[in-house]
């Protein structure tokens, strides 16, 4: 739990920085960049909180379960981190590569999350009360799922095809990778 825990504190300085960005961009001290509003909400939403997320479920589903603290998966980390540093490059550049390289490693260590977490069963005759905690936290991985490839899906023009209605950067997208031919 505590390199992701390490990893939230990095994400949310960072989006300290990116406000003090945007406001010394408001008063024309530094100049705003390509990309910024994306990187100022995804620093907290896919920074910080899926780092709690991650770090924190493993340990609340062993508990309910009496079963010993799970050791950190090295894999899981690495995954999600390496993924969401290519999402944070990806997408003030609007550039496609680096969006769905990013997208499928959050995707794959959420996916392995799941599986970790579908695996933990009570210790016999040792349930902590009902099983809905463990079937709550992976329905929210579930839902982490669907926004990976909707979030996705926006730089890579599947909002269409997917119903959404929505720009974010997809038409400057097309205009520097012309990947609509």
């Amino acid at each position: 739990m505590i390199p992701y825990m390490i990893m939230a504190f990095l994400f949310l300085l960072a989006a300290i920085f990116a406000a003090l960005e945007a406001s010394f961009s408001s008063w024309h001290i530094l100049p705003w960049f390509n990309g910024m509003v994306w990187l100022r909400i995804h620093f907290i939403t896919i920074g910080v909180m899926t780092q709690i997320l991650f770090g924190v479920t493993p340990i609340l589903t062993a508990k309910h379960y009496h079963l010993p603290r799970p050791k950190i998966r090295w894999d899981i980390w690495g995954l999600l981190n390496v993924g969401i540093l290519l999402l944070l490059i990806g997408i003030p550049l609007v550039n496609k590569t680096p969006i769905i390289a990013g997208g499928t490693l959050v995707f794959i260590a959420t996916t392995l999350l799941l599986i970790q977490l579908a695996r933990m069963r009570a210790v016999s005759g040792q349930s902590g009360g009902p099983h809905n905690g463990r079937k709550f936290y992976i329905s929210g991985l579930f839902f982490l799922l669907i926004g990976v490839l909707v979030g996705t899906g926006f730089f890579t023009g599947w909002s269409g095809p997917l119903g959404i209605v929505g720009d974010a950067g997809v038409q400057r997208i097309e205009e520097t990778t012309n990947f609509s031919n």
